[in-house]
């Protein structure tokens, strides 16, 4: 098993996460809280977290940012 991405790889300000009938918009301020409630709702009702920009659950969404993250901190 892979290890899990940092919660800092996992959200933008501006993401808007889809959760059932609920949508969670995440800003500046509030981006370690917006992972929070995005792990917990998954964790809770066994459901994925949505990006509704691009359909995408929150673990693909946290991989695909993490390796984005990691090539540009080796570009400095």
């Amino acid at each position: 098993m892979s290890p899990r991405p940092s919660p800092s790889d996992a959200r933008q300000s501006g993401d808007e996460w889809l959760l059932d009938h609920h949508v969670l918009v995440c800003g500046e301020a509030d981006l370690v809280l917006c992972d929070q409630v995005l792990r917990h709702f998954e964790q809770i009702t066994g459901r994925q977290a949505v990006l509704g920009v691009s359909e995408e659950s929150f673990a693909a969404v946290a991989a695909k940012r993490a390796l984005t993250s990691a090539g540009q901190e080796s570009r400095q």
